[in-house]
């Protein structure tokens, strides 16, 4: 069932952002997403602790320290691991940029007030991509946050190549995001 909602949401995704069209490094781009999400649908099943990099795993209960980000192929695969298994994220390091905030647009996710999240948008290492490229990457990216983000990521976060764009958890609670419980701390509650 779990390579079955993969392979949907991987076709669904290629068809979406226009793989047939796409310049050649985006439809590499979009072949090994697929690829990742196939494989990381098939490793969530075979092991128990999600495939991210937490400070803290609990049961089905990912916790974030600070993180700088990642390669957006695996942060996606990440995603999906995590959607195919219900896990709740909370985010409770200091500072959540780049890939890392993908997880806010996960159903269970949680956020500090004092955690700082930094936006920019997509780019080779802060080199800027053809256009067709970079639209079709800003959609897929836009994607996965949550609807009250969206709107102001591709229309301002990812305007940004090699700054960020930082946004509070406070300012992301206020508009409707989840505080974690005990949130004004960044230490994990004890289980």
């Amino acid at each position: 069932m779990a390579q079955l909602s993969n392979s949907l949401f991987c076709n669904k995704a290629s068809t979406k952002f226009g793989i047939s069209a796409a310049s050649p490094k985006l439809r590499d781009f979009l072949r090994s997403f697929a690829k990742s999400c196939i494989i990381a649908g098939s490793l969530s099943l075979i092991f128990a602790t999600p495939p991210v990099q937490a400070s803290n795993t609990t049961a089905n209960v990912v916790v974030i320290g600070n993180d700088y980000g990642g390669v957006l192929v695996q942060r996606l695969a990440n995603l999906q691991a995590l959607r195919l298994r219900g896990t709740t994220v909370e985010i409770r390091g200091d500072i959540c940029a780049s890939a890392c905030t993908l997880y806010l647009g996960l159903e269970n996710t949680c956020i500090l007030p004092q955690t700082r999240f930094g936006f920019h948008g997509p780019s080779s290492h802060g080199k800027p991509l053809p256009r067709a490229d970079y639209e079709r990457l800003s959609q897929i990216v836009a994607a996965q946050y949550p609807y009250v983000l969206r709107d102001w990521y591709v229309t301002s976060g990812r305007l940004t190549l090699v700054r960020m764009q930082y946004i509070s958890g406070r300012t992301l609670i206020d508009l409707g995001l989840r505080q974690c419980a005990g949130g004004q701390h960044g230490r994990a509650p004890r289980m």
